[in-house]
């Protein structure tokens, strides 16, 4: 949760010229004024472990110890080296009298004048215990990582039948407060659950209350008798991006990265490789599949492919290698023949005009062929007399015996036909001459039929 919109004021206790006013419950998720946030295990408080503690406390009843913390344990903002133990169910935190065997919810904070948390302040009897319980501490974990535990074994409240076993623990590395109960169910069911107890922190002069004689340490979706309440402090948001670091108050709310302002739960997902949103997938975007350091939000067009990318070299493929949105005209086949110009197509708005030499005579249309879908038809090829250009010069059926040099012969152009004998050295109108043209003459006056 932001802290922003964590800080909602609940369970204000006022004190003022002798009149205390009472303290309201608070919803789980809600916060004190300092800024702490109270969660059940229903909703987002931390999971149950139960840590048996070893180290016994003979206490009376009504009566507390001073224990030594094993590390400074910060609370409402003041650190503190030793904690009060008391048999009803409490700590605190240098309160010089006892924590009261009763408590009125509409005036909780009456007989306290210290800071205190309520674990299940009942009039507990450790007179009455069974042999082997009581009330016991211990720490567990390394520096910075320690937790203080104080436990209330098999503790019966007084004079009814059944015990009940409850713990809290403070945390070193966070300053957050677990209350896990284990068994809050005792002979009379009417006082099972923390039906007769007030749970809860307080700063002697503020309070944030779970529940005040409220059967509310139990929840359908829990295992029966594994319940916990957790007292988040306001966390130290490094980055200023008002999200708490792990673990925070709110599991769905946790920054991943308290050292940059930019990953925070719902920020928006920047091209820079990281997952800005702590969502814990990074987008396909911000990926560089194809290993050219380059990813698809940074310009990588087809990150399956490591020769394409922004800046790559244009290789003459048809294909945008530099993805800058355009094919170079030299890649480009205009006339959709299978050819670009870097392929070798002399032109491309020609689909007739390609290096591809489709009838194989070895000549392609770039290079002279006038008909590539015809092999006997290329430059150099003998002119016959059909009709068709078959040595590619320009001219149809042009006879390669006129205008020999030094031939003396004679260009005639004769309708539908060959000039045979062009190189006869006879000048127009002479009888060889008109001997050449009787044949084309008379297949001209051929009768019809």
């Amino acid at each position: 949760m932001p802290i922003s919109s964590a800080l909602r004021l609940a369970g204000l206790v006022a004190v003022g010229a002798g009149v205390v006013s009472g303290p309201a419950l608070a919803a789980s998720g809600d916060s004190d004024a300092f800024g702490y946030i109270v969660r059940g295990s229903d909703d987002g408080g931390n999971a149950y472990d139960y840590e048996t503690a070893l180290i016994p406390m003979p206490l009376a009843d009504d009566s507390f110890q001073t224990v030594s913390l094993p590390f400074t344990f910060s609370f409402y903002g003041s650190d503190h080296n030793s904690v009060e133990v008391h048999d009803n169910g409490g700590i605190s935190f240098g309160l010089t009298r006892r924590l009261n065997f009763s408590h009125e919810c509409g005036n909780l904070l009456g007989e306290i004048d210290a800071p205190a948390i309520f674990v299940h302040w009942a009039d507990m009897a450790p007179q009455q215990a069974p042999s082997g319980a009581g009330i016991f501490y211990s720490t567990f974990g390394s520096a910075p990582n320690r937790r203080f535990v104080a436990e209330w074994d098999r503790m019966p409240i007084y004079d009814v039948g059944g015990t009940m076993s409850f713990q809290v623990k403070l945390f070193e590395a966070d300053g957050r407060v677990e209350l896990h109960y284990r068994d809050v169910k005792v002979d009379d069911g009417a006082l099972n659950n923390g039906a007769t107890a007030a749970v809860g922190i307080t700063d002697s002069s503020t309070a944030l209350l779970f529940s005040c004689d409220e059967a509310a340490l139990s929840d359908p979706g829990t295992p029966e008798d594994e319940y916990v309440v957790t007292f988040f402090p306001p966390c130290d948001d490094v980055d200023g991006d008002d999200f708490c670091p792990p673990p925070g108050p709110d599991p769905e709310d946790v920054d991943c990265d308290d050292d940059d302002a930019t990953r925070y739960p719902g920020a928006p997902e920047l091209c820079d490789g990281l997952d800005n949103d702590c969502d814990g997938a990074l987008p396909a975007g911000e990926q560089d599949v194809d290993g050219d350091e380059e990813m698809a939000c940074e310009g990588d067009c087809d990150d399956g492919d490591a020769s394409r990318h922004s800046g790559a070299e244009e290789v003459c493929n048809g294909v945008d290698d530099d993805c800058n949105d355009t094919l170079p005209p030299s890649e480009r086949d205009v006339d959709r023949d299978g050819f670009s110009p870097c392929r070798g197509d002399c032109d491309d708005n020609s689909e007739a005009a390609n290096p591809a030499d489709a009838d194989n005579d070895g000549v392609d249309s770039c290079s002279g062929d006038c008909d590539d879908d015809e092999a006997l038809i290329l430059p150099g090829a003998a002119e016959q007399c059909d009709g068709v250009d078959n040595d590619c010069n320009g001219t149809i059926d042009d006879n390669p015996n006129c205008g020999r040099p030094g031939g003396g012969g004679l260009q005639v152009d004769v309708p539908y036909g060959c000039l045979l004998a062009c190189n006869a050295a006879e000048t127009p109108g002479s009888g060889l001459w008109a001997l050449a043209l009787l044949p084309l003459a008379a297949r001209r006056r051929r009768p019809s039929a």
